[in-house]
């Protein structure tokens, strides 16, 4: 099972959690931050991965979506 949780103020996802054990109650837990947007698109550009051994995060740089897809390749 996986929560997702909002931003009240912007409506962004700022943090999932799954489940990972639910009789060890253990999760995995991401938060999302710094949404930028690209073309039509918002993205998070900070995730960071919650650990207990330490966080771990990753940045994205350049979001592509749909290109050199046309409408002849759905045909």
């Amino acid at each position: 099972m996986t929560y997702l949780y909002y931003d009240v103020k912007s409506f962004f996802l700022s943090k999932e959690e799954t489940v990972e054990n639910g009789e060890k109650n253990t999760f995995s837990k991401v938060l999302k931050s710094d949404y930028k947007k690209f073309g039509d698109l918002w993205n998070a550009t900070q995730s960071t991965f919650v650990s207990e051994s330490g966080n771990q995060e990753a940045n994205l740089v350049e979001l592509y979506y749909n290109k050199g897809i046309e409408e002849n390749d759905f045909k």
